[in-house]
């Protein structure tokens, strides 16, 4: 995923805003973490 901003500032409020954007998405979509960690914590 590419995006372009002017200033430092901007780019780590985006880089943090798109980190959220694509958490939401894994979480709306079913998305579970991989290496079987969502077994993992399945078993607890």
């Amino acid at each position: 995923i590419r995006f372009g901003v002017e200033g430092r500032a901007l780019m780590l409020r985006g880089v943090e805003e798109l980190a959220d954007a694509v958490k939401k998405a894994a979480v709306e979509e079913g998305i579970v973490p991989g290496g079987g960690v969502a077994l993992l914590y399945a078993s607890k």
